[in-house]
């Protein structure tokens, strides 16, 4: 359905201040940035966001990552082949653990967290329609495009597979439209997450809102 809508696009025509809606699609690449800032290239670099942020916020209370590794088609081991025990790694927004490889571990001298590819956003408690209705004006989000965001988190992309949204109403299809915001910010911006979610077997994530995104 959303495909056959996507047929004929149009472009909001004003800069402006609203929220996104991520699909569970759009929530992968969130959820890709932030495991990147967690794991080996980031740490060994020094450049992770939230390599001194164990214990801490870095999140919306309603933000938890947890693993899932015994998802169907996953292996509960680590590439490095060290068994991958289920980690919560952010609760409530708290940021618990960050995710070393072996070589990680010794080059940083952070604690060995073996990891694999099962990832469970936690669902929220609030209906799909209500996350939606919520926006006064913004965007449903299917896909970001937007390339390498830089060290601190900024970043600009295009939004596709994307609908319009005014007053709570989802409307037309988008055509060049473009984002720009912080990822980390992002998620500390996040003020809904749906009950509703897609289990994709090795993933099972919510739509999540999050304001304060700058649109053109």
């Amino acid at each position: 359905r959303d495909t056959e809508k996507q047929i004929d696009t149009q472009p909001f025509g004003s800069k402006f201040v609203g929220d996104v809606v991520l699909t569970p699609n759009a929530v992968s690449d969130l959820l890709g940035w932030l495991q990147g800032q967690l794991s080996d290239t980031q740490l060994i670099a020094g450049s992770s966001l939230f390599k001194d942020s164990v214990g801490q916020a870095i999140a919306s209370p309603l933000f938890t990552l947890k693993s899932r590794f015994d998802a169907p088609g996953v292996a509960a081991i680590s590439g490095d082949a060290f068994t991958a025990s289920p980690v919560t790694v952010v609760d409530n927004g708290r940021l618990l653990a960050l995710t070393p490889t072996l070589y990680g571990s010794r080059k940083t001298g952070i604690r060995h967290v073996p990891t694999t590819s099962g990832w469970d956003i936690a669902a929220g408690a609030v209906p799909l329609a209500d996350v939606i209705g919520g926006v006064q004006r913004g965007a449903i989000v299917g896909r970001l495009s937007m390339g390498m965001p830089a060290a601190n988190g900024n970043f600009s992309g295009v939004i596709k597979n994307s609908f319009a949204v005014q007053d709570g109403k989802q409307g037309h299809a988008l055509a060049e439209t473009m984002i720009a915001g912080n990822m980390a910010q992002m998620l500390q911006d996040i003020v809904a997450v749906s009950r509703d979610v897609i289990d994709a077997g090795a993933t099972r994530l919510p739509w999540i809102r999050v304001g304060n995104l700058h649109f053109s």
